[in-house]
């Protein structure tokens, strides 16, 4: 994969993310961030600057080489600030600008989807009930009953 920018070219490659088919890709314009479905590193590019990069890899579902009904692969994102949380089928992530990993946790929980996004953290809903990881570390709260009542 290329990028070119006013400031300059820069190239990566990325094996898995031919193999995806399919990206998911979030943009504030300057800076963008995307990953294949089922692909485990994360990408972030600055094209105006030219600038592309692995900015690590998540601890993700992996069903290559087994059976996938499908669905299962999913990924969401959301702001914070300068940061972007990725939230994926197993866990979550915080990536801070241009590309560092702060922090991630897999919940490994495949009943769990996301709920919301409060200011303090991002919800999942399971089986077994309402947990939340924390954005400030990517800690796991109690298992609650209900989620709070700001979501």
């Amino acid at each position: 994969m290329t990028v070119s920018g006013v400031s300059g070219r820069s190239s990566i490659v990325a094996p898995r993310l031919r193999k995806s088919g399919d990206v998911e890709l979030w943009t504030d314009g300057a800076w963008v961030v995307f990953l294949g479905l089922g692909d485990i590193a994360v990408y972030c590019a600055m094209p105006r600057a030219g600038w592309i990069q692995c900015g690590g890899q998540l601890e993700r579902l992996d069903l290559r080489g087994h059976y996938d009904p499908g669905g299962f692969h999913r990924i969401e994102f959301d702001r914070l600030g300068g940061d972007l949380l990725i939230t994926h089928e197993i866990g979550a992530a915080r990536l801070s600008r241009p590309s560092r990993v702060v922090w991630q946790h897999a919940h490994r929980d495949l009943t769990a989807w996301r709920h919301g996004v409060t200011e303090d953290a991002v919800w999942f809903r399971s089986q077994d009930g309402y947990f939340a990881i924390r954005l400030s570390d990517g800690e796991v709260s109690v298992l609650q009953t209900a989620p709070p009542e700001t979501l």
